[in-house]
């Protein structure tokens, strides 16, 4: 990653609760800060973890008496990440699926058979069986994703699960992502299978779906006005079970919790469990993470910090190493297309190209990185994986150069006036608004005034607003801003086009002021011909051709690019922080002299992957499935 000297250096994102750091309970601080960071046996026993726990900074959980054991109540927050299990695990920026309680799985027909692992137990003892996973896609029937491209799940047998799919079927390749969406193994049937029998009693009764396959409900079922009432009752009856401790299949079953802390230990039903690496993790709030990473009294920490903070870090620990991940979200400036001039998309280009996205990156996030294109609803760096090469040369790229946007203007019938600003054809001025989320910050309001001051500089006067959280995005949709600051090209965890453009072809859209379910958005793609957006987003989810899935993807990507009803700034950074002095075995050793342990975005695909499993949101505790390669040192 290049190093640039910065305008402003503001902190940023803290994915953090901030409370107090609990020092009962943690072996000590940075061991060792003089070490050869290529100089280790695997196969020898840990010498300054001795303990083998993993102490994690941060995290979100309910303070007792409020936490509990039922994620559907919130109870859980981030400790979930390590007592519950899922069929598949879903590396988060690769969409690289891995089998994790399923074994084996066939795509015949309309009907996937997924066979699961026979070596699971609930943490209390109790047998997992096929029963546990198709109890919670039954008592979360209206939630579930999957729910609504199927007609059923079927329990074969205890290790044995069939889903059977709507026809017209989706692609083998969308089966696979929704099968691994969700912590199926969250809902033990032996403590809610009293709910799993109401819904299945109403269930029966419904009537079958008849409307068309875009509006498919869950598992084909039409349910009176009665019905959907009896069961919200019953799913606010199961949310509200209190539990005392998670019970999961994971690797981890919790200990003890307090407002401070959290431990967990290896839970002794799952397989080898005395051969987890770790077997203790102790995931604690904290109040002065600065100081805690400066001593090296932690392990992992999640977080996004100020280039001068991470540097001090970095001096003063000798341990903590920094790792960059690109997140599969952008932060971008949305034009309201109902409003004059951002109704014409020759002036949204011109502000495409005037806008200096270096300048606002620095000030808004440093280590994010800037892209060049308007808007494609997918995330930059996805793009390259799905859509050919020739295609991307076509898309239009923007400079940052006010010169060609000021020619750009004048193409569109625009002019200075004597004061220099610019005046449509009719000769009329504009003041715009550009509102930010008031909770966001530097990525929020900051980011909208250096916009708002690059706009006034170059003749269209404007100012930054901030707004309340709660009603800025109501507010944008109604038509209150000229502009805002929000995610533009995102996925919420999967990257397949797909999931991306659906997203940005309903919410963005929206609150850019086109409303795509009511009036059918026409584009045109590089060869001139004519897309229903909507449709042709929704149709990606049912062609199984590669070659014709990335055909449409490339068209999708170059005409919403080309409608540039927004500016994608930056793709957001997240950080991961870990210790080199009391874990061994982390991506990328060979090169902590060389980056001064301020490493560089991964290079590859392998090097992603290998940090996405140490970020419990982007792989929850992945490396115990996928390689189990950090051990303590």
């Amino acid at each position: 990653m290049k190093r640039r000297t910065i305008r402003k250096l503001l902190a940023v994102i803290l994915a953090v609760v901030l409370a107090v750091l609990p020092m009962a309970g943690c072996y000590g601080g940075n061991r060792n800060t003089d070490i050869d960071w290529t100089d280790y046996d695997y196969d020898a026993p840990p010498q300054v973890n001795t303990e083998r726990v993993k102490r994690l900074a941060g995290g979100y959980w309910p303070a007792p008496p409020g936490f509990g054991g039922n994620l559907a109540g919130s109870q859980v927050g981030d400790v979930g990440y390590y007592v519950y299990e899922s069929m598949f695990l879903v590396i988060v920026g690769t969409d690289k699926i891995i089998p994790r309680l399923a074994e084996e799985w066939v795509h015949d027909g309309n009907v996937t058979t997924v066979k699961l692992v026979r070596n699971r137990f609930w943490s209390d003892g109790t047998r997992f069986t096929a029963k546990d996973l198709y109890a919670y896609y039954i008592i979360n029937i209206t939630d579930a994703a999957i729910n609504r491209q199927l007609e059923s799940i079927r329990v074969v047998d205890d290790y044995t699960l069939e889903f059977v799919w709507v026809e017209p079927m989706v692609s083998d390749t969308q089966k696979m992502l929704y099968l691994a969406e969700g912590w199926q193994a969250s809902t033990p049937y032996h403590i809610f299978g009293e709910f799993v029998d109401r819904i299945e009693a109403i269930m029966a009764q419904a009537q079958p779906y008849t409307g068309e396959r875009a509006k498919h409900t869950a598992f084909g079922l039409t349910f009176t006005k009665e019905q959907k009432a009896e069961l919200k009752t019953i799913f606010n009856d199961y949310k509200n079970v209190d539990l005392e401790t998670p019970v999961g299949t994971g690797p981890y079953m919790v200990e003890k919790a307090t407002n401070v802390q959290v431990n967990l230990v290896a839970n002794p039903y799952f397989p080898d469990a005395d051969k987890l690496e770790f077997q203790k993790l102790e995931m604690q709030n904290v109040s002065d993470y600065n100081s805690l990473l400066c001593s090296g009294g932690t392990d992992t920490f999640i977080g996004t910090l100020s280039y001068d903070m991470s540097v001090n870090i970095l001096e003063q620990s000798g341990s903590m190493v920094m790792y960059p991940l690109l997140e599969q979200k952008c932060i971008g400036l949305i034009f309201n297309t109902n409003s004059k001039p951002l109704d014409d998309v020759r002036v949204r280009k011109a502000l495409n190209e005037l806008v200096d996205r270096k300048t606002i990156r620095e000030t808004a996030n440093y280590w994010a990185v800037e892209n060049d294109v308007a808007t494609t609803g997918m995330v930059p760096s996805s793009m390259e994986k799905y859509i050919d090469a020739d295609v991307l040369a076509k898309f239009d790229h923007y400079t940052g150069s006010a010169e060609k946007a000021a020619q750009m203007m004048e193409d569109a019938g625009w002019t200075r006036n004597a004061e220099g600003k610019w005046q449509d054809a009719g000769g009329k001025t504009y003041k715009l608004v550009i509102a930010a989320n008031a909770g966001w910050g530097a990525q929020g309001i900051t980011a909208a005034t250096e916009i708002a001051r690059q706009l006034t500089e170059f003749g269209i006067e404007t100012e930054a607003k901030a707004a309340e959280a709660t009603v800025v995005v109501s507010n944008m949709k109604e038509g209150l801003y000229d502009m805002m600051i929000d995610y533009v090209d995102m996925t919420y965890s999967i990257s397949d086009p797909y999931k991306a453009l659906s997203n940005y072809y309903g919410d963005t859209t929206e609150k850019a002021g086109i409303k795509v379910n009511e009036t059918p958005l026409i584009l045109k793609d590089y060869d001139g011909r004519e897309i229903n957006m909507k449709e042709a987003v929704d149709s990606l989810l049912y062609i199984n051709n590669e070659a014709e899935y990335r055909d449409l993807v490339g068209r999708i990507a170059w005409a919403t690019n080309d409608n540039a009803i927004a500016i994608n700034l930056y793709q957001n950074v997240m950080c991961v922080w870990e210790n080199a002095a009391t874990s061994k075995g982390l991506p990328m050793e060979e090169l902590f002299s060389e980056y001064n342990r301020m490493m560089p975005l991964p290079r590859s695909e392998e090097e992603y992957e290998e940090i996405a499993v140490l970020n419990r949101a982007y792989a929850p505790f992945a490396e115990v499935y996928v390689r189990n390669k950090i051990k303590p040192r």
